[in-house]
């Protein structure tokens, strides 16, 4: 994922100057990058953006939008992904009696808003303790 100010680059050259984004020229583009190559790319979008303040107003808001959510989403995967992993190395020391003594501290992983929490722990429950009777965790 690339920083914001290239994005914000990215939708000013095109509303001041009609300038997409080149793929061709990035080292390996994002699929923000493409969404917003592909949106630019349509000839009725361009055609309004280029031609109505309002209309060149409302894109880039609507694409600053999309670019933040995006990037917080982003930010928010690497925080679940390193507590995740520090979990699962921090296990990986326990010895077996700690292992069964504190199986619950692995249920407090952070679920997703839409998901319902309850279900979460119920799985997560039967996973771990399926991992404990199996001996692999």
């Amino acid at each position: 994922m690339n920083e914001p100010a290239f994005y914000l680059n990215v939708i000013h050259n095109f509303v001041e100057n009609g300038e997409e984004p080149d793929l061709s020229l990035l080292a390996q583009p994002d699929a923000v990058v493409e969404y917003l190559a592909h949106a630019m790319h349509d000839t009725d979008v361009k055609a309004l953006v280029l031609n109505d303040a309002i209309a060149a107003q409302v894109f880039t808001d609507t694409m600053l939008q999309f670019v933040r959510l995006n990037q917080e989403k982003a930010a928010y995967q690497m925080q679940r992904t390193s507590f995740e992993r520090k979990q699962m190395e921090e296990a990986a020391t326990w010895n077996l009696i700690k292992r069964r003594d504190n199986w619950q501290a692995f249920i407090s992983v952070p679920t997703a808003s839409h998901q319902s929490p309850s279900l979460t722990k119920l799985v997560l429950c039967d996973v771990v303790f399926l991992h404990i009777l199996c001996g692999t965790l």
